[in-house]
C-alpha cells in the first residue's frame, strides 16, 4: 500500500509493478524521492544525496540508500508522500496510534521509525511526484507553506478553472515539497 496526501502531484509516468516486487520488510520503495533532490522545504535547508548502493538491484533507473545514512528528507521513511508498506504492517501500527487527519497520522507512524531505518530507500533516479504545499486548511501543527488561500481556489474552480497540472509535467523539482506557481485553465465540462 501507499498514500498519497491531497497537495501531491504526479510529474513523471510510473509503472506501479516496478515498486511492489519490493520485500517491504526489506526496502521501502518511493516516489518522492529521486536525485534531483538537493534541498529540504520543511527544515529549509540543502540535503547532500546519500551515499548509494550499487549492484544491490538489477535495475539501472533506480536508485537504492540506506535511510538511515541519509540526511533530512533521505532519512524519512515513514512518510504519507509516496512511500510503499506492508498493508499488513500498516495496519497493525494504525490499530497502536490515535491521529486524527494525514498529519497527525504521519506523526505518529513516526513512533515506529525506527523499525524502517535500517531498511533501504528505492526510487527512480527522478521524482515521479511532488508535494506542493501551496497552502494549510488544517491547524494541526505548524508545517511551512504558501499563501494561496483556498477560497481562491475554490472560487476558480466554482468560475470553471482547474489548476493546469499538465503543464508541470516533468518539472524538475529540487525539494521533495516545493511551492511551485500554477496557472489556470478552463475546465472541459460536459453535462
Amino acid at each position: 500500500m501507499f498514500f498519497l496526501v491531497d497537495d501531491i502531484l504526479f510529474i513523471e509516468d510510473f509503472n506501479i509493478e516496478d515498486f511492489v516486487k519490493f520485500d517491504t520488510d526489506k526496502f521501502v520503495p518511493t516516489l518522492r524521492m529521486g536525485l534531483n533532490l538537493k534541498k529540504c522545504y520543511t527544515v529549509q535547508k540543502e540535503q547532500p544525496l546519500p551515499e548509494l548502493m550499487a549492484d544491490v538491484i538489477d535495475d539501472k533507473d533506480k536508485i537504492v540508500w540506506k535511510w538511515n545514512q541519509g540526511v533530512h528528507d533521505w532519512s524519512y521513511p515513514v512518510s504519507l508522500d509516496g512511500h510503499f508498506f506492508s498493508t499488513q504492517e500498516i495496519t497493525a501500527m494504525i490499530q497502536l496510534i490515535d491521529f486524527s487527519a494525514p498529519n497527525t497520522l504521519e506523526d505518529q507512524l513516526q513512533k515506529f521509525r525506527r523499525f524502517f531505518l535500517f531498511r533501504l530507500g528505492v526510487a527512480y533516479k527522478k521524482s515521479r511526484i511532488v508535494n506542493i504545499p501551496c497552502n494549510k486548511v488544517q491547524e494541526e501543527n505548524k508545517n511551512l507553506c504558501g499563501n494561496v488561500h483556498q477560497d481562491f481556489l475554490l472560487e476558480q474552480w466554482q468560475k470553471g478553472y482547474q489548476m493546469d497540472f499538465r503543464n508541470l509535467y516533468g518539472f524538475m523539482n529540487e525539494s521533495a515539497h516545493q511551492e511551485i506557481g500554477f496557472e489556470f485553465k478552463r475546465r472541459h465540462i460536459t453535462l
